[in-house]
């Protein structure tokens, strides 16, 4: 695994033999650190990559699993925790040996930790989840043990912009403990309104959880396409399901516009390209149009006023003229 940010612990069995990585993970990981067993169902190769942060008092884990069974046996639940976990944005179904229940893409479990239980899945894939104190969530949602025992959490855009959510978190370079506590109540509003909540709990979580992985979605949504030179904004705000102009207000709240975070996005490609040495023998043409400017002399105006250089002085400063 490559490319890991400071505030992520990550994992692979790829480090191991393969004849010990079953019984390492099982014993060194699994039931010490997780508090969670696996059971193989066969003799196949294992494996389990996992990336996880601590989000003030909640946190958040991206896997690829082997094909087993997860979960917690009654000895585990001995050791006091009680948190609620919910797998987000399963690759592949589980199934739930206590509630005969599926879990699959944009779906969730609200799993009760306090209780003993396995989710199987007989294929491998890719999971994400996300813990959070009980205590909590009870508060916000006093129904959420019912919601356990019912066990589903239905597909909704809450649980798809949590799993956007995780999956920024995980990968953003730099991220300081109080802005990954910011990021962890937010999942957790996002939780709760995907549990039902209602009245001003409902209000609050809208308008900080759900407003603010609205507005991530958008910017990552705009990173993603930032090369294509046509990207406007009824292509950004359609893709997202929402109107221009709600779109427009999200970036308002951040203290810009659409074009101008899409220029400053653009902008910083092109100047990370530049002073790349792998890149320094590339056409400064080039380099631009792979940053999405399809006029070279907006290019140009842009770079100069936004860096006080032009690409020229940035390509000669790399090669020390």
């Amino acid at each position: 695994m490559t490319d890991i940010p400071s505030h992520v612990s990550a994992f692979s069995t790829d480090a191991l033999p393969e004849k010990d990585r079953y019984a390492a993970f099982v014993e060194d990981h699994a039931r010490k650190l997780y508090r969670i067993d696996v059971r193989r169902h066969d003799a196949s190769p294992f494996y389990s990559r996992l990336r996880m942060t601590q989000l003030g008092p909640n946190r958040c884990m991206e896997v690829e699993y082997s094909a087993a069974s997860y979960g917690r046996t009654p000895g585990l639940t001995l050791d006091g925790n009680d948190d609620f976990m919910i797998p987000v944005s399963v690759e592949l179904p589980f199934t739930s040996s206590r509630l005969d229940l599926k879990v699959g893409v944009g779906q969730g479990i609200l799993i009760d930790l306090s209780n003993s239980g396995f989710l199987a899945n007989t294929t491998g894939g890719k999971a994400q989840m996300f813990w959070m104190p009980r205590k909590t969530v009870m508060q916000l949602v006093p129904c959420a043990e019912d919601k356990a025992r019912e066990g589903i959490v239905c597909d909704s855009i809450e649980m798809k912009l949590l799993s956007a959510y995780i999956n920024a978190v995980l990968t953003v370079p730099d991220a300081s403990p109080a802005m990954l506590q910011m990021a962890g109540n937010h999942m957790l509003d996002l939780v709760v309104l995907a549990l039902g909540a209602t009245g001003e709990t409902a209000q609050d979580a809208g308008s900080r959880g759900l407003k603010a992985a609205r507005g991530l979605s958008l910017r990552q949504s705009v990173i993603q396409r930032l090369h294509d030179p046509g990207l406007s904004l009824t292509d950004i705000a359609k893709s997202n399901g929402l109107s221009e102009r709600h779109v427009q207000r999200l970036f308002e709240d951040i203290g810009t516009s659409f074009s101008g975070y899409l220029l400053d996005r653009r902008l910083e490609f092109a100047h990370r390209l530049l002073l790349n040495p792998l890149h320094r023998n590339r056409r400064i043409t080039d380099i631009a149009l792979d940053a999405g400017f399809g006029d070279l002399s907006h290019f140009n105006r842009s770079f100069r006023k936004r860096y006080d250089e032009t690409p020229s002085d940035v390509r000669a400063r790399l090669r020390g003229e």
